[in-house]
């Protein structure tokens, strides 16, 4: 895989956050899932948050899609925290193992959309679920910021 300095950026950035994200989980026990996590609105567990990240990238690979294609993101009405919500609500049932082959399928996804997206395609904008407009290349590396933030708040919440 032959990268630009952009995207090879864009592709470190991504990996580095996961990585930290999956060191954190290498280092929890099986009771550690259940354990609450103040700093998310609700009051989640390790194992809602851990849903969320998997859930919030896939939605996100379609933001990136309908950005690169020029194509409308979210409605005008999208409610960022009850989809987030609902998505949680939704695959409650899934076990660990299956929460992190969702997040694994999910970077796996993104990051070869990544590679097969025109270098162009990155100064596109268009609208994120948290109501702000951002480029394609933004969205990027929210979706590295957002999972590293909740790297934090999980290891906050094991007391790592």
């Amino acid at each position: 895989m032959e990268l630009s300095e952009r995207k090879h950026v864009l592709y470190d950035h991504l990996n580095h956050t996961r990585e930290e994200l999956l060191d954190v989980v290498g280092q929890m026990q099986a009771e550690d899932w259940d354990k609450p996590v103040q700093s998310v609105e609700g009051g989640w567990t390790v194992k809602q948050l851990l849903l969320h990240v998997a859930t919030s990238e896939s939605g996100q690979i379609k933001t990136a899609q309908a950005i690169a294609a020029g194509q409308p993101t979210v409605p005008d009405d999208f409610d960022l925290d009850r989809y987030n919500a609902r998505q949680v609500e939704k695959n409650k049932a899934k076990q660990p193992p299956e929460i992190l082959f969702g997040m694994a399928d999910s970077r796996q996804r993104l990051l070869a959309f990544l590679e097969e997206v025109p270098e162009a395609a990155l100064d596109k904008s268009g609208k994120h679920g948290r109501g702000d407009v951002i480029t394609l290349e933004q969205l990027f590396l929210r979706i590295g910021e957002h999972e590293a933030g909740h790297a934090v708040e999980i290891k906050k919440a094991l007391g790592m």
